[in-house]
């Protein structure tokens, strides 16, 4: 079996309690590698001691500055490491958990290059969508950016929903279902 490797966008509480164990768990039987992890300068410290007593490091960290962390594109000092990594060796997957107004960026990239995304909702959180329509209407254009930049790409895109198969979550939908007027509840 070849190796896997796989890129972080993120290291927050999210990721640290869900995907890097993860990526722990698996990296000898499926023989996972982290060639790089991104998140904020602001998490530098955060991150290097979580990291510091991990099974699995990453090869490379990378620490976006604090003003950049709301731009539509990616940093080209962060765009520059990612094709350096990516010349280096193939990037199988691209784990996107950065705080979801910087998505889409990372997004792009990764359907430009093929890679396959695994995500948490939302796909994208344009500042003021939920006090402002112009700004809500955006996240159905993006959508539609996003799915048309998908059907020229040979990646998939995961949006990872975790919480919609909790047990209370179903126990509302099951009751809303049998005593509501029967419509399906997605």
């Amino acid at each position: 079996m070849s190796e896997k490797n796989i890129i972080l966008a993120g290291l927050g509480p999210h990721a640290r309690r869900i995907y890097y164990p993860l990526l722990e768990k698996y990296a000898r039987q499926y023989q996972i590698k982290v060639p790089l992890i991104i998140d904020l300068h602001a998490q530098k410290e955060t991150i290097c001691a979580y990291l510091s007593n991990r099974m699995l490091q990453p090869e490379r960290l990378f620490f976006v500055e604090n003003q950049e962390r709301n731009s539509e594109t990616l940093p080209e000092s962060l765009h520059q490491v990612l094709v350096e990594v990516g010349s280096k060796e193939k990037i199988h997957g691209l784990i996107i958990s950065t705080e979801p107004k910087a998505h889409k960026p990372y997004i792009f990239w990764a359907i430009d290059q093929n890679i396959d995304i695994l995500i948490d909702k939302p796909i994208s959180a344009p500042i003021g969508a939920g006090t402002n329509l112009e700004a809500a209407q955006k996240i159905w254009q993006d959508y539609q950016k996003i799915s048309r930049r998908l059907e020229q790409s040979r990646s998939n895109l995961v949006v990872q929903c975790q919480r919609r198969s909790h047990p209370g979550y179903r126990l509302i939908k099951n009751y809303l279902q049998d005593f509501g007027d029967g419509s399906e509840i997605g």
